[in-house]
């Protein structure tokens, strides 16, 4: 997680968020593997893969693991297959994942955030990574001070995202640096995940 933070600390100046004309789903898109429509599905995804590939990826996933088939053009979904679930992950221009917002809880979290704000927090960081593959925002709370809260995937994979948020005291921020500022009245919590943790959750 330390190599990332120089990274992160990118992200503190003003992002012009291209959102690709898209509407950011709060749900995956996905199927049960047993259904009926689950290879349609599959190939709808990704049209080059066929019912016989897509039943060797559920069967090769076994129990617990995954597979993913991606195209070599990256601007294209990508098909993720466990043994009970397909998800499909469309791609941006950019080349980044479009993630729903479902991703964002267990990460980041404001005990005394709204839902409606939480949505609009969980948006903007969607939007932003869809963008540039990272996305940043400034959560103030009722003392004046506030928490800076940043989030990266990978782009040759994107299978995993990475989240960090660090305290900053009154007059340590200037907002116009954010493309998102908020504000909560409760404290902040980080999900660890992994031995040793670390600030992480795979996308799926």
């Amino acid at each position: 997680m330390k190599a990332l933070l120089p990274i992160f600390l990118l992200l503190l100046s003003p992002l012009r968020v291209l959102a690709d004309d898209v509407v950011v789903q709060k749900n995956f898109e996905s199927v049960q593997t047993s259904a009926s429509d689950a290879a349609r599905f599959a190939a709808n995804c990704i049209s080059s893969i066929t019912e016989a590939e897509f039943r060797k990826m559920i069967v090769d996933a076994g129990a617990s693991g995954r597979m993913v088939s991606r195209p070599s053009d990256q601007t294209k979904p990508y098909l993720v297959v466990g043994a009970s679930k397909a998800i499909c992950i469309r791609m941006s221009t950019r080349k980044y994942p479009i993630l729903p917002l479902e991703v964002f809880e267990g990460t980041v979290e404001f005990s005394g955030m709204s839902l409606e704000e939480k949505d609009r927090f969980h948006r903007s960081l969607a939007l932003q990574i869809l963008n540039a593959g990272t996305a940043s925002a400034l959560i103030k709370n009722d003392r004046g001070n506030a928490y800076a809260v940043t989030y990266l995937t990978a782009s040759v994979m994107p299978t995993k995202i990475y989240y960090h948020a660090h305290f900053l005291k009154t007059g340590e921020f200037d907002e116009s640096k954010y493309p998102l500022v908020l504000s909560s009245p409760g404290g902040m919590s980080i999900v660890g995940r992994g031995n040793p943790s670390e600030h992480a959750k795979t996308i799926f």
